[in-house]
C-alpha cells in the first residue's frame, strides 16, 4: 500500500512538473529580427516584429517599441510595414506605443516591419531596440505577451570590425501595459429585465404553492416549460446587456473599423475623452477598464456586420 502511494506521488509530481514547464516553454513571447547586427553612421536597418504565440484567433495587438533616439531618427507611422493579415497601424511617437488590428480574426506570426534610419552624428558603440508593454485580444480576453530586445552596433564609417568600439549601456525599459479605469455602467433595460425574470420566478412559485394542485399534470407542465423558456430568453439576452455595448463607438450610425481605431487612439493616448461618458462607451465589454480586447470586440463587430 505504502509503495502503491509513493508511485502515485511521484507520478503526480512528475505530471505537475512537465505541465508547469511546458507553460513555461510555451508562454507567449515577440520575437526581433534585425536585418543587419552591425550599421555605419547615415544607414537604414530593418526590424521584424514577430510573435510566438498559440493563440491564432487574435483581432488586435497594442506593445511599445523603445529605442535611443540619439543614435536613430524619431520614426513615425510612415516607417512600418504591416504583415500577413495585420493592418491599419496606429502609432503614438510621443511615447512610442502602437496598436493594429487584424480584420480576418485569423492572426499570422508575422505582425510588421519597422525601418529605423542611424543619425550621422550618432555615438558608436551598441544599442537596444526594444519591444515590450505587448498585449494582444481575442475579443475575450487580454494576452500578455514578454517582451524582446535586440542590439545593434553604431559603426564609424571606415572603421573595421577588429578596431576598439565603446560598448554604451543598453537600457531595458520596464513593461507598462495601458489599463484605463473607468465606471462600469448599470444598463436600465437590464435592470429591469431582471426585476421581470424576478416577477416571473415569484409567480411560478406562487402558482405551485396555491393553484397547482387544481390543474393537471398536463397543464402544469405547459405552464412550466413556457415559464422556464421566457426566463432562459431574458436571462441571454440580460447577459448580453450586461456583457456587451453598442459597438457603434463614434456614434456615425455604422459599425466599421472607424470604431476600433476611436478606442486605439484612447489607449495610445494619442486622445483623450473631455468626459466619463465618453470614456465608458469604449469600454464594450463592461468590465470596467479600456484595453486591447475592447478594440478586438470592435473589429470583431465590424466583421460581422460585413
Amino acid at each position: 500500500m505504502k509503495k502503491a502511494l509513493a508511485c502515485t506521488l511521484v507520478v503526480l509530481t512528475f505530471f505537475i512538473s512537465f505541465s508547469l514547464f511546458a507553460n513555461v516553454i510555451a508562454k507567449d513571447s515577440v520575437i526581433l529580427n534585425v536585418s543587419k547586427s552591425e550599421v555605419n553612421l547615415g544607414e537604414d536597418i530593418v526590424v521584424s516584429i514577430n510573435v510566438d504565440t498559440n493563440e491564432k484567433s487574435l483581432y488586435a495587438y497594442t506593445a511599445k517599441l523603445s529605442y535611443d533616439k540619439d543614435v536613430f531618427e524619431v520614426i513615425d507611422e510612415d516607417d512600418f510595414e504591416e504583415q500577413e493579415n495585420w493592418s491599419d497601424i496606429m502609432y503614438n511617437k510621443a511615447n512610442n506605443k502602437f496598436a493594429l488590428i487584424n480584420k480576418e480574426g485569423v492572426s499570422g506570426d508575422k505582425l510588421l516591419q519597422v525601418k529605423l534610419h542611424v543619425k550621422e552624428d550618432a555615438k558608436a558603440g551598441k544599442t537596444a531596440i526594444t519591444v515590450n508593454s505587448i498585449t494582444a485580444s481575442d475579443g475575450k480576453k487580454d494576452i500578455a505577451l514578454s517582451g524582446s530586445s535586440v542590439e545593434v552596433l553604431v559603426l564609424k564609417n571606415g572603421l573595421s570590425q577588429g578596431e576598439s568600439i565603446p560598448t554604451n549601456k543598453v537600457d531595458i525599459p520596464a513593461d507598462d501595459n495601458t489599463t484605463i479605469q473607468v465606471e462600469k455602467s448599470v444598463p436600465v433595460v437590464g435592470v429591469l429585465l431582471v426585476v421581470l425574470m424576478l416577477v416571473i420566478v415569484v409567480a411560478l412559485i406562487c402558482y405551485y404553492a396555491k393553484f397547482s394542485k387544481e390543474d393537471s399534470n398536463g397543464k402544469k407542465f405547459i405552464i412550466t416549460a413556457i415559464a422556464l423558456i421566457i426566463l432562459i430568453i431574458l436571462l441571454v439576452v440580460t447577459v448580453k446587456i450586461f456583457t456587451t455595448k453598442n459597438s457603434d463607438v463614434d456614434k456615425d450610425g455604422d459599425v466599421d473599423y472607424d470604431d476600433s481605431k476611436d478606442i486605439m487612439e484612447y489607449i495610445l493616448e494619442i486622445e483623450r475623452p473631455q468626459d466619463d461618458k465618453e470614456a465608458e462607451d469604449k469600454d464594450l465589454n463592461n468590465d470596467g477598464k479600456i484595453t486591447i480586447t475592447d478594440v478586438a470586440n470592435a473589429v470583431g463587430s465590424a466583421t460581422n456586420q460585413e
